[in-house]
């Protein structure tokens, strides 16, 4: 049976409200709520894993006050080793970073490549002290470690090299 396709009269019209709330239309409506629950999925995955709870105000001064015994210890640093893993992944970050900063100022910002060269290589320079600080500081080790600002150097030097081919 062949039913003849119904069309209507009087298209049903959208409230000003929905209309002005800002919703996507149809597919992208459907890929946002994905991304959204996609989102709060990975959120809620790792939201207790790592967590500690939130010392009170009267806790925090109580160590401040009277720090705990261990604090008095010497924290021997873990070994250094000149040729490991780390080292290789310091001084490529510090190259791509150097190689990133450089395409960001030369081809968007419209800088000649000389002017921009020692911009992007100070960037490297300073997201590789920031890394140290940040070990030294508040890191897992807390030790600051003059080989990996090494690599950081070999990798940005490598870059500049690179850029001036």
């Amino acid at each position: 049976m062949n039913r003849p396709l119904r069309t209507k009269k009087f298209p049903r019209k959208a409230s000003p409200s929905r209309r002005d709330s800002g919703t996507f239309p149809g597919p992208a409506r459907a890929t946002a709520r994905w991304a959204v629950g996609l989102a709060l999925m990975v959120t809620a995955s790792g939201a207790g894993v790592h967590a500690q709870p939130t010392p009170t105000h009267a806790e925090v001064r109580a160590r401040l006050v009277h720090p705990p015994a261990t604090a008095a210890l010497p924290r021997l640093p873990a070994p250094d080793r000149s040729l490991a893993f780390d080292k290789a992944q310091h001084a490529a970050f510090a190259f791509l970073s150097v190689i990133g900063g450089q395409y960001t100022l030369v081809r968007k910002a419209g800088w000649s490549e000389r002017r921009a060269l020692p911009v992007s290589m100070g960037f490297g320079a300073a997201l590789g002290l920031g890394k140290e600080f940040y070990d030294w500081r508040a890191g897992p080790r807390r030790t600051f470690s003059r080989r990996d600002l090494a690599a950081d150097a070999f990798g940005i030097l490598l870059a500049a090299g690179f850029i001036l081919l």
